[in-house]
């Protein structure tokens, strides 16, 4: 058996590494650059998970609440009510800043999320 210098078989890994890595981003900017541009699915998304995640938080908060105080189901259904509300609000806001945003010639997917709509 032929002993092998590490150093050498160590930059082979690493010249092989950078070849995969540079195939790899030509394919990831070409299949990018051909991708269909969808400017209202990011804001879809978003919608659809703050509508569930506020009905899944507050139907949570309820379901605990009518276990510990022995009120089941009243608290729990007031408290879906509760996450409606949450979450319609939520749809309204960022309907209402994708609407400010399309009238300012802003692409939305360069705003900051976590700066609030203007009222």
């Amino acid at each position: 058996m032929t002993e092998e210098d590490p150093k050498t078989s160590f930059q082979d890994i690493d010249a092989r590494l950078r070849a995969a890595r540079s195939r790899e981003d030509e394919r990831v900017t070409r299949e990018t650059a051909t991708a269909p541009e969808k400017p209202g699915a990011g804001a879809a998304m978003r919608i659809a998970v703050e509508m569930i995640s506020a009905l899944l938080v507050s139907g949570g908060i309820g379901w605990f609440l009518d276990d510990w105080l022995g009120t089941r189901p009243w608290v729990m259904l007031a408290m879906l009510l509760v996450g409606c509300g949450i979450g319609l609000r939520n749809t309204y806001r960022t309907a209402m800043r994708l609407n400010a945003d399309l009238h300012e010639g802003i692409p939305s997917d360069q705003q900051d999320p976590a700066k609030p709509p203007e009222d």
